[in-house]
């Protein structure tokens, strides 16, 4: 798998290699991402977890059913800033990956999960042949709606109670982003 490079970003596939600095990345930016997450146990935030955690990302991106990346600065190439997630990748009939994002809580409003993500959408459409790409969002998350909508994605509709966040099955607005030049 490739690093995607954008004007101030590399997005990185994940490695092994990356356990620390991605448990680091998760404990920092916990408090901010724990409303729009599913709980996750003080394990999660380890580097043991989370290097069982890339083992099974890079198993998963091997056989052609996931893609995950992790955003780092050029100037920093060792700090983690963010992710990408391209889950549950499926051909035919569907065609389409589940997406997913974030972005150290200190960087937000500088539109690098734009820069990061617009990249990522473009190389999952080429590199796995797909026609559409999905997300969920919680409906009180502006920012990601905000980006979304930015990219493109179009609003499906509502999914009532559909992930369990903070104990509670909360509601999701479905987005959804086509590719245009998709061809069998």
């Amino acid at each position: 798998m490739q690093i995607l490079e954008t004007e101030r970003l590399f997005l990185k596939p994940s490695s092994e290699e990356f356990a620390g600095p991605v448990a680091n990345y998760y404990l920092k930016n916990r408090e901010y991402f724990e409303c729009f997450e599913s709980t996750r146990s003080d394990s999660y935030y380890t580097r043991d977890y989370q290097k069982k955690a890339m083992l099974s990302e890079i198993s998963n991106m091997n056989m052609g059913r996931s893609m995950y990346y992790y955003m780092t600065l050029k100037e920093k190439p060792d700090r983690i800033i963010g992710s990408i997630s391209f889950s549950n990748i499926r051909k035919a009939p569907y065609y389409s990956t589940i997406f997913g994002y974030d972005l150290h809580h200190d960087l937000w409003g500088r539109s690098l999960a734009y820069e990061a993500c617009d990249a990522a959408i473009k190389g999952v459409f080429s590199d796995f042949d797909l026609h559409r790409i999905e997300a969920r969002v919680s409906v009180d998350n502006e920012r990601s709606i905000n980006l979304l909508e930015r990219l493109g994605f179009i609003k499906e509709g509502m999914e009532y109670k559909s992930i369990l966040l903070s104990g509670a099955f909360r509601d999701h607005f479905r987005y959804a982003i086509f590719n245009d030049d998709f061809t069998l």
